[in-house]
This record gives structure tokens, C-alpha cells and sequence, in this order.
């Protein structure tokens, strides 16, 4: 991990793919150990032992719990993304190439009309969505999405904007991350639709 040149922990960094992979694995394994509330917060502390986590399997990188929850927010904007996406009409999921596929461009182009920032979303690999499906998914399903894609990339701005010191408090971020569905389907290519989030 690369700090930014001042060398201000606090301050935006690179993550390396290995970097990257490792965060992931921890996340999931926290999921799995029951450190995420059932209203998508990781329990208090969660972060920090991500932390030790990272810092115990990769001798020598420079992390704290604020990079962490950074890169929590920019990975889950893009899942929520990918979700909505493949929940909307005209859309659907191509298991092969882990990617968000679309009917047709004039399906794209009235889509774009009002989710503009969703522009890069559709035939892009995303082999890391299942993994981040269990890290970001609510465990109970209240029949809607609770921020749509360009709130939360609004709301990860705003947040930025506020600063970069973490407080206890601000570490237990809640996931901001649609109910629970079945993973893209096992097929070559799944459809799904609006009717998933009424199940």
C-alpha cells in the first residue's frame, strides 16, 4: 500500500490487487464470525481487527482501520451498482464473463438518463461481485434497496468531503447494501428483474 506523497496515513492510498484480495478474505471471514449486524454494521472493532488481520498475513504494509473503511465505501458503491443494474428491466448477469450485460442500447441509453455515473458499469468484469455480495448484503430482506447507486456515490463523496479523521463511532459505518438475493445464476447468462427485490 502507497500512502499519498506526504505520507499521511490518513490520507487516500493505492491498494495492490494482493492487497485488495486479502482485505477481501478478512471481510468475508468477519461476515462469517458474525461481526456484521444484521442491519449491515460490522460490530464495533471490526475494522481494527481487519487491521491486524492485514498486518499479520502481509509483513510491512501500512494500513489503518480508516483506509479500510475507505475502501469498504468505493467497493461498496460499485456493488451497489452492479446490483441495481442487474435488477433493472433489459438487464441481466453473464455468468461467464462476470460481467453486467444489457438488452439493448436504447435500454442503456434511458437507463444513463437518470443514473448518468453508471456509464462505465455494463460489460465490465466484476469477478470480485459474489465476494462482495457477502460482505455488503443485508441479512434480512426488507423488499427494497436501501441507496440506490447514485446515492451512494453522493453519499461516499459527502463523506470524503467531511474529512479524513475516524472516530470510533465513524469506523462502525453502516453498509449501506440492498437485501439479500440468490447469486448471479449458474447459468451463461442470467436475467433478473425488479421482481427479485419482492421476495
Amino acid at each position: 500500500m502507497e500512502n499519498e506523497p506526504n505520507g499521511d496515513p490518513k490520507k487516500s492510498c493505492s491498494w495492490t490487487l494482493i492487497e485488495e484480495e486479502n482485505l477481501m478474505n478478512i471481510l468475508q471471514e468477519l461476515v462469517v464470525e458474525g461481526q456484521k449486524q444484521p442491519n449491515g454494521k460490522f460490530n464495533a472493532g471490526a475494522h481494527e481487527t481487519t487491521v491486524q488481520r492485514m498486518r499479520a498475513r502481509m509483513q510491512g504494509i501500512d494500513i489503518t482501520s480508516k483506509h479500510v473503511v475507505n475502501k469498504l465505501k468505493r467497493w461498496n458503491a460499485k456493488y451497489v451498482a452492479v446490483f441495481d443494474m442487474i435488477n433493472t428491466s433489459g438487464f441481466g448477469w453473464d455468468e461467464a464473463r462476470k460481467c453486467v450485460i444489457v438488452d439493448s442500447p436504447e435500454v442503456l441509453q434511458q437507463y444513463l438518463a437518470h443514473h448518468p455515473r453508471a456509464q462505465n458499469v455494463v460489460n465490465k468484469p466484476y469477478p470480485e461481485f459474489e465476494k462482495m455480495q457477502i460482505i455488503f448484503v443485508k441479512d434480512r430482506a426488507d423488499g427494497h434497496i436501501a441507496e440506490s447507486f447514485v446515492d451512494a456515490v453522493e453519499n461516499t463523496q459527502q463523506e470524503n468531503d467531511l474529512g479524513n479523521g475516524a472516530t470510533q463511532e465513524e469506523s462502525e459505518i453502516p453498509i449501506n447494501s440492498p437485501p439479500p438475493v440468490s447469486a448471479p445464476g449458474s447459468s451463461s447468462v442470467s436475467r433478473a428483474s425488479k421482481n427479485v427485490l419482492e421476495k
